[in-house]
């Protein structure tokens, strides 16, 4: 009975590994199509509210809560034109240039970087990495940028003062041998949030925009990698796995 329960949690930990597989190349391709549209639909109407407040602008001497109702929207078309361009990189399907990169060195990177970030939270990072990693091939900004954005979302969700962060480079004996774990004690992910996580405009952060992960998942794919997590109260672990280009 023991062996036999034993297997059947094998199985549903399988099959809950290839639905989570099967979720995020759904979400990097939903997050293309959906990101074309709203480029499309939203970024030419923005021009021209600018411009019409900027012609307003120019008129002659504005009321001060008048010029700060420009100014607003001025503010507030500038930053929704600055989100749009950050998106386009999900509808740019042209191949990316790719290189052999030590994914030691761009985890040591990205820590560096939240450190300075997160500073205030008192973080602790511990590092693992396996000094004997062959090289990934890929592209070393698109990297950096998926590790920011998971590393990002731990130094978000731990406390402060009490925050651990590791981080884990091991090969592992699979198709994708070259692997990433980055683990934090922060309160987990959410039941209602687990099967679409990597969905565009998910989150459970009050200012949070859901994109991270999406632009992950869409980063991950682009490197015909995979992503995983399992998560608890107390300990979520992002999996990341690479392929090793013979």
């Amino acid at each position: 009975n023991e062996k036999l329960f034993s297997i059947i949690l094998n199985n549903l930990s399988k099959n809950n590994k290839l639905e989570q597989q099967f979720n995020f190349e759904k979400s990097a391709q939903s997050a293309t199509s959906l990101v074309a549209m709203l480029s499309h639909e939203i970024k030419n109407p923005l021009s021209g509210i600018k411009g019409a407040g900027q012609l307003i602008k120019k008129r002659g001497i504005l009321e001060e809560k008048d010029l700060f109702l420009i100014n607003l929207i001025d503010t507030e078309t500038n930053r929704i034109i600055k989100l749009l361009n950050s998106l386009e990189g999900f509808t740019d399907e042209r191949p990316i240039i790719k290189k052999y990169a030590n994914l030691n060195q761009v985890l040591r990177y990205v820590i560096t970087a939240s450190e300075a970030s997160f500073n205030k939270k008192n973080i602790l990072f511990i590092e693992n990495y396996d000094p004997s990693l062959p090289k990934v091939f890929g592209n070393k900004e698109q990297l950096i940028q998926l590790f920011l954005n998971l590393i990002k979302n731990s130094c978000e969700v731990v406390e402060k003062n009490n925050g651990v962060i590791k981080i884990t480079t091991k090969y592992e004996h699979s198709n994708f041998p070259l692997t990433v774990y980055i683990e934090d004690n922060g309160n987990g992910v959410p039941e209602h949030l687990k099967d679409n996580l990597f969905d565009t405009f998910i989150t459970n952060k009050v200012n949070g925009r859901g994109l991270g992960l999406s632009i992950s998942a869409k980063i991950v794919q682009s490197h015909f990698g995979s992503i995983i997590f399992d998560s608890e109260k107390g300990k979520t672990v992002f999996k990341v796995m690479f392929k090793r280009k013979q």
